[in-house]
């Protein structure tokens, strides 16, 4: 990729800085990513990755980079907090990472600061931390603290936020469903971008769990290097956001929360803030995140960088140029990348990352201007979901090297999920209706005594009982299987019995008719004494307690009908009580017969264990106050004979227990 080295490459280098907010200056940083990784028990290994510049004008502060001990504030939804130094890993030099063609690789300041070409190194910073217990709402930050008073700081160079703000950038951790390592991102965060180009970016996450995972850009934070201290967002500078953070060609800007991937068309050189999310669930459940904080610099080329795209499918559907899917269980397949770039004179080196287990990647021509690439797996066996893997196309143009990553999804589709409904047909009614849900395609067999064979209902006139299997096919060409039945019979329920009785209420000791219309033979349940005909179609039914009628009807032709009909009895009788408390609280002190609103009390009898009678009383309104003789009765049972005359003249006779209570 060739560009302007001294105005845009240098500019790049100063996207973040250490700042000192009153303290030391420490070294430019143009991106960082924050993982954990599981290790035992409840102890974890936390990672902070820091990608410096190499440049002179960071020189001092560069070189307090392997001495630095950034500071990793642990806490559980405010119920617990600690703090973690973390420890610069082997080489405390750090990893070159430019971006630079082979040729140049031992020319950039990293090398020797008095070179031209500016240098990239990542530094790893980490240490082991056992956490108390287990939580849903562990969080894992780094709010810019570098140790000895540095502070990772963002600087003005970017154009999408205002200046003066620190790095900020946490992960989280839910161990109460299962230990958790983080994802990791497999590419490096110093992209470059060509104005006016077909653009893209992937972080390249890989889950070493297999953990299915959701990327998101989000909002930067202003971190305050202090774990007590309130983090607010970082401002940007109208219209940006945090998910929308560059300027682009309108409607070119598109984001894949499933696999990371962003592309854009830019329409202005800019230094854009750029923060990815990326969740974990496992089983559907939340298991964690992590963060990655990056700048994206968009330069001018004379060189676009290589990139490639699905171009063929020996199978399935190809929605787009990095979208394909296939069905489960249909077999082995190929999908066919060429890389490609405008200069035919670079070589493109190819490599991969994430590949699903099982699945391989061959390369032919690689590392030269034509490598093609051939992947090949399986949808046999294999649990539908999104699959997600990830080249990385670089040439070697000269000074720095033209790199993309794109993601590539896999979508294994589910067989339809098929609902049938069969059918029954009788003397009564000859047709029956077979329906079947869940695809856009059709197919009944056998096609005997259909109206339609390729229709999602269909109406079956067999004359016998048959079952007929479907097979639907989906919009995405997987189909599966089914069955639906049409059952025969010559005596069987179908509806044609008319005004049927509805539900009433009546009072105890009345009655109520009956009715249902269109049968010839009626037969009523329960006959138990409380119908005056159970062989007719308007039995008088005289209930005592609340039932539920059921009318079976046969019409000419044998076909059964059934309905029902319940007859509550309304609760507005006397109401007799099972216990009283006679302590003189002006609470159930009286045991009386209650609601005697449609009777009158005939005679109420009261006695103890012994037969003895110790009260008596015709009174509605008066009742047995516990005492005999102006004596108070002790606690225990009772029994009563009570005689009630109600509206109609019937009288009513209750005889049970009573539980004198104190």
């Amino acid at each position: 990729m060739k560009i302007y080295l001294n105005r845009i490459i240098m500019s790049f280098f100063f996207a973040l800085s250490l700042i000192p907010g009153g303290k030391l200056y420490a070294s430019h940083i143009v991106g960082m990513d924050l993982i954990y990784t599981y290790v035992s028990g409840n102890t974890y290994t936390i990672t902070l990755i820091a990608y410096g510049d190499c440049g002179p004008a960071s020189a001092a502060a560069f070189s307090t980079l392997p001495t630095c001990y950034p500071k990793i504030c642990i806490q559980d939804d405010n119920r617990f907090g600690d703090t973690l130094d973390l420890q610069i890993q082997a080489p405390d030099s750090g990893v070159e990472i430019t971006p630079v063609c082979p040729a140049d690789k031992d020319s950039t300041q990293c090398t020797n600061i008095s070179y031209a070409i500016p240098g990239i190194k990542k530094f790893v910073y980490s240490a082991q931390y056992t956490l108390p217990y287990a939580s849903a709402t562990w969080s894992f930050t780094f709010t810019g603290a570098m140790g000895s008073g540095n502070i990772a700081g963002r600087a003005a160079a970017i154009t999408n936020i205002a200046p003066g703000s620190a790095i900020q950038i946490s992960d989280t951790l839910n161990n109460l469903v299962n230990h958790n390592s983080s994802a990791v991102m497999t590419t490096d965060p110093v992209p470059f971008f060509c104005n006016n180009n077909n653009d893209g970016y992937n972080p390249a996450a890989v889950d070493p769990d297999g953990d299915s995972l959701s990327f998101s850009l989000i909002t930067g934070i202003s971190g305050v290097a202090d774990c007590s201290g309130t983090f607010s967002p970082v401002t940007y500078l109208p219209p940006f956001s945090g998910a929308a953070p560059l300027s682009v060609v309108p409607g070119s800007f598109t984001f894949d929360k499933n696999s990371g991937q962003i592309s854009f068309v830019p329409n202005v050189l800019q230094r854009a803030l750029v923060v990815y999310n990326v969740d974990e669930f496992r089983h559907g459940a939340f298991v964690g995140s992590c963060q990655r904080e990056m700048t994206f610099l968009v330069i001018t080329c004379t060189d676009i960088p290589p990139t490639g795209y699905i171009n063929t499918a020996s199978a399935g559907i190809l929605s787009d140029s990095a979208h394909f899917d296939i069905c489960v269980d249909s077999g082995a397949y190929t999908l066919f990348i060429n890389p490609t770039e405008a200069d035919t004179n670079n070589q493109i080196t190819v490599t991969s990352s994430g590949l699903p287990p099982g699945a391989t990647l061959n390369i032919l021509n690689n590392t030269t201007n034509h490598p093609s690439c051939t992947f090949s797996w399986t949808s046999t066996n294999v649990s539908p979901g999104n699959y997600i893997f990830y080249l990385t196309f670089k040439d070697n143009a000269c000074p720095l090297s033209g790199t993309q990553t794109n993601g590539y999804t896999i979508t294994v589709k589910a067989l339809p999920d098929i609902h049938t409904t069969g059918a029954v047909t009788d003397c009564y009614n000859p047709m029956g209706t077979l329906t079947a849900s869940g695809g856009v395609n059709y197919v009944w067999t056998p096609a005997l005594n259909l109206s339609c064979t390729n229709c999602d209902s269909t109406i079956s006139t067999a004359p016998v009982t048959t079952v007929y299997t479907v097979t639907v096919t989906d919009m995405y060409g997987c189909h599966a299987k089914d069955t639906a039945s049409l059952q025969v019979s010559t005596i069987s329920l179908v509806h044609f019995m008319t005004n049927v009785t509805a539900d009433a209420t009546i009072n105890y000791g009345d009655s109520i008719r009956l009715n249902a219309d269109g049968a010839v033979l009626w037969y009523w349940t329960p006959d138990n004494g409380t119908l005056s005909n159970a062989n007719i179609n308007n039995p008088i039914a005289d209930p005592l307690i609340n039932t539920t009628y059921t009318v079976y009807g046969y019409n000419q032709y044998g076909c059964l009908d059934t309905a029902q009909v319940t007859i509550d009895i309304a609760t507005t009788y006397e109401v007799i009580p099972s216990a009283f408390t006679p302590n003189e609280d002006g609470l159930n002190d009286v045991f009386r017969v209650a609601n005697l609103r449609y009777g009158k009390l005939v005679e109420m009898n009261i006695y103890n264990r012994w037969g003895q009678l110790v009260c008596k009383t015709t009174d509605n309104n008066k009742g047995w106050d516990g005492k005999f003789n102006g004596e108070p009765q002790d606690m225990g049972v009772y029994n009563y004979y009570i005689i009630v005359e109600r509206e109609n003249g019937k009288t009513y006779r209750y005889k049970g227990d009573l539980t004198l209570i104190r």
